[in-house]
Order: structure tokens, then sequence, then C-alpha cells
């Protein structure tokens, strides 16, 4: 799986309120989408696109065929076709590693915040928070996102995927907790934590070649802030300083140059 970095010092304020806010317009939004939306969703782009244009004409994926097909056409059919070839004709976002970067290597020792404890910061425990197959937009990730933060991390580590294909809305959904024009979902936020964030693309984000999270969620100043330089797209964490020739780098892109 291919790997990136979210490195931050959030204020405890950021760690809290995950859910986003109603859409603009005073359009009332849904609490999340259903998650059965989700269910049976095939390791395909193409019926991931599908399935995206699918719930834009608000049609269930539990519907029938007719009714589908019905809700589909015209309109929506030309809607599918340009956003699913404007991918296939494009090459997908470069793969961002460290080997251009002056003085940067990828590493990152762990540790507490300042105010964690009174005792040595070698002797306090560390709260690592990971969540998979989160960045769905449902009910059920606000939930889950509303949990990790009360248990307050130093740090969350976000293991891929975006639903359906991660492009630009869907990470300001489902993750930023942005609402886009139109939508009818309320929007999520990932929740950080009050030292840094990390975070891992999936396959479904290469569905959209990678755009909306290596430009968009990696970019997100909330997630930045602390960052001497752009996230790159691998990282080692540790729990005490590591010197280049004591570890050994290892490059898994599975998930980035996953076509399925």
């Amino acid at each position: 799986m291919a790997r990136a970095v979210l490195q931050s010092n959030m204020t405890q304020a950021d760690a809290k309120g995950t859910a986003g806010t109603p859409g603009a317009e005073g359009v009332p939004r849904e609490a999340g989408r259903p998650a059965r939306n989700l269910i049976g969703l095939p390791r395909s782009p193409v019926l991931s696109h599908y399935r995206k244009q699918l719930e834009r004409a608000g049609v269930s994926p539990d519907a029938s065929f007719p009714h589908k097909i019905g809700a589909f056409l015209p309109k929506h059919l030309l809607i599918w076709a340009y956003e699913y070839l404007k991918f296939i004709f494009h090459p997908k976002h470069e793969f961002q590693d460290y080997r251009d970067s002056s003085g940067e290597r990828g590493v990152y020792v762990l540790r507490p915040d300042s105010g964690s404890q009174n005792e040595p910061e070698g002797n306090r425990p560390i709260r690592v928070c990971l969540a998979a197959d989160w960045g769905t937009g449902t009910s059920e990730a606000n939930e889950i996102a509303r949990h990790i933060a009360e248990i307050d991390p130093h740090y969350t580590i976000h293991l891929g995927d975006i639903y359906y294909v991660g492009d630009d809305d869907e990470v300001n959904e489902n993750c930023l907790g942005k609402a886009e024009p139109g939508g009818t979902i309320r929007p999520v936020r990932w929740p950080v934590g009050s030292v840094g964030s990390f975070a891992l693309n999936g396959n479904h984000e290469m569905y959209a070649n990678g755009n909306g999270y290596f430009n968009l969620f990696l970019w997100d100043p909330r997630l930045q802030r602390g960052q001497p330089t752009r996230p790159k797209g691998e990282f080692l964490l540790s729990t005490k300083p590591v010197l280049e020739n004591h570890w050994t780098r290892y490059r898994l892109q599975l998930a980035w140059i996953s076509d399925s």
C-alpha cells in the first residue's frame, strides 16, 4: 500500500468537533450517506464511478434496474461518462517520496504533547488511533470520529480509502468536513491528534488518479500545521530518533498502482 504523511501540531479544539455543517443555501442535509449505499461495492473503478453518479442522481443501489437506467438517462449518463473518462485519459498523480528533499527523510519520532503528564517524556504513554476505510461520509464514520476524539489521541492515522473514488468533492465531504454545493449529505471531518496525523491512500483514491488525496487532503492547513515541507508518499514512525543507517525503508505501493 502506498504511504503518505500528514504531520501537524494541533490544538485540542482541532481534535474535537468532527461533524460538518449543513449545506449552503439552507438546503437540509442528511446526517450522513446511508451505509447501505456502500454495501456490495465492487473493487472496480468503472463501477465505483457508476455508484457515485447513481447516488448523485438520487437513486438507491437497491432500486430496480429499469429505475436505475431511467434515472441515469440521458443527463447523468453523460456526467458519468465525462467523470470516468477524464480520469482514464489522464495520468495518475506522481507518487511522492523524499529522494529530492533536502534534509527530509520521512522519519517521525512519536512523542506525547508537552502537557500530557507530570513525568519525564520518555515514560509517558503515546496514544495512537487508527481507522481504515473510514472515508465514507456516513453517520457511522462521524460516530467513529467522535469516539476517536474522546480518546484524545496524540496521533491519528487514516489507513486509506475515501469513497467512492476519492476525488475533490469526496475528500471535502468525507474527510475535511466541507459541504459541497448541491450536496445532500452532512460532511464529516477526520479527527486529528494533538501532536500529529498521518494518512495512507487506498485503491479508491486512485480511481480518481490520487489527485484529491495528494493535492487536497494532504494540503489541508488544519493537518499541515507545523509540517516544515509538503507531505510525501512514505514515512517511518519511531519511538526514538532513528539514524539513516539504522533502519531499512520499505516501499509498498500496491494501492498507488491499483487499477482494481
